[in-house]
């Protein structure tokens, strides 16, 4: 008896160790950098934890090779030692004794497959719940496997690569299309790791990178400047009317700018053509193609450090302007950014339906209608919701125009001359 307590008691001791390598696994994963980083203050643990995350491939080959030494050491010790220690028992039996071998053996593959099992499980949702506490705890006992392992699992990878060298295999990127970074996001909400505000920004943020600056814009028909041309009392009234921080300066038409004059907090002396003109001959103009990426006009409002670009087409005529303003509306949504108080994009009807500005980008409008994708989306051929208009209407649009698409009618109301300025969206019922 005191034989078989021993084997169970080393057993046992095994399984706990798988347990030790399968939550640290998850922990590690699962921890959250800037938790980790906060705990590494006065957390020795967590400062290793972070070590370990920041080389996953060591320390998940690391897990791997430890996992399976342990599951071979268990399948091996158990199928010889405990076996034996079971079919003595058995065999006590009279009855049993021809067959102690054989029910041993078949006794020691359930009990070891459920405790194994249940060693991982358990460990996994303990892990799930507490990873930043889980993965400073283990943190030390994996450093030192990954430093015991390392010779072995450098061994693999140089096998590995030497193996796939020979077949002529290449390792493709990780590449992710879309809709999967879309789902991905879904999932994440679902399973309670967003918020439906931060599913509803990474959307954008997703979107982002696909988006032309054109999109985003605001169109030349739309835009106010100063002509230092026009008398000095229309400028001050369009200065009044339309209080922004920064107006293009121009010199007789819009293809002759001057430069980008600042608004803010000006003074009355400052009011007149000749100040006006001075402020913008100081400034830097930029300019952009209105297909360049947002990402790109991110990086360039960075690197010039402003905050407002005019946007041209491919003959260098300017179609627009864009505001870093622009830029943080695409990632937080319609919040009154800016001094300029114009309608939301999103109106909510007391019906329940939706008045929607023609120009807010397609992932708005997923966004609101609770729906991953829309007809044509995959192809790329409209970026915003007048886009997605004239893509189902085929003409050219007038008010009255409407179909219906994903559950919803779609219903232009309002138009600017040839440009779709709001849509009615309403829930339809069948």
């Amino acid at each position: 008896m005191a034989h078989f307590l021993l084997d169970a008691s080393i057993l046992i001791i095994l399984i706990m160790l798988t347990s030790l390598f399968v939550s640290a696994e998850i922990a590690i994963v699962a921890s959250r950098k800037s938790r980790l980083n906060s705990l590494s203050k006065q957390n020795k643990g967590a400062r290793k934890a972070l070590d370990l995350a920041g080389r996953p491939e060591d320390f998940l080959s690391t897990v791997q090779v430890g996992i399976t030494l342990i599951n071979v050491m268990i399948g091996i010790y158990g199928g010889a030692a405990i076996s034996a220690d079971i079919a003595n028992l058995v065999g006590k039996f009279e009855v049993l004794y021809p067959y102690r071998e054989e029910i041993s053996y078949a006794l020691v593959v359930i009990l070891i497959t459920y405790f194994t099992v249940l060693g991982e499980i358990i460990p996994k949702r303990i892990a799930m719940l507490y990873p930043e506490r889980v993965a400073s705890l283990t943190s030390y006992l994996m450093l030192f496997f990954t430093k015991l392992f390392y010779p072995f699992v450098k061994l693999l990878a140089l096998s590995t690569k030497y193996v796939l060298k020979i077949l002529k295999i290449k390792e493709p990127k990780a590449q992710f299309t879309m809709e999967e970074l879309r789902m991905m996001v879904n999932q994440a909400e679902v399973a309670g790791m967003l918020a439906a505000t931060e599913r509803d920004m990474l959307r954008r943020i997703i979107h982002l990178s696909n988006t032309q600056v054109g999109a985003i814009m605001t169109p030349r028909n739309k835009m106010i400047w100063i002509d230092i041309r026009d008398k000095e009392k229309v400028n001050i009234q369009k200065i009044i009317k339309h209080p922004f921080h920064y107006l293009p300066v121009v010199d007789g038409g819009l293809n002759y700018v001057i430069g980008i004059a600042t608004f803010k907090n000006i003074s009355k002396d400052e009011l007149n053509n000749q100040k006006i003109s001075q402020k913008a001959q100081g400034s830097e103009v930029i300019y952009i193609p209105e297909t360049a990426r947002v990402s790109k006009l991110i990086d360039l409002f960075r690197e010039k450090k402003v905050r407002i670009a005019l946007v041209v087409d491919e003959y260098g005529d300017i179609e627009g302007l864009v505001t870093l303003d622009d830029v943080l509306k695409i990632l937080v949504g319609d919040l009154a950014i800016g001094v300029n108080d114009k309608a939301p994009d999103i109106i909510k009807n007391s019906d329940s339906s939706y008045t929607v500005n023609g120009n807010i980008l397609i992932e708005e409008v997923m966004s609101l209608l609770g729906v991953s994708s829309l007809p044509g989306d995959e192809e790329e051929d409209y970026r915003t919701l007048a886009g997605f208009m004239l893509s189902q209407i085929g003409q050219l649009p007038k008010i009255g125009d409407h179909f219906n698409s994903v559950g919803w009618s779609f219903n232009i109301v309002k138009m600017d001359k040839r440009r779709i300025e709001r849509v009615l969206l309403r829930k339809t019922v069948f």
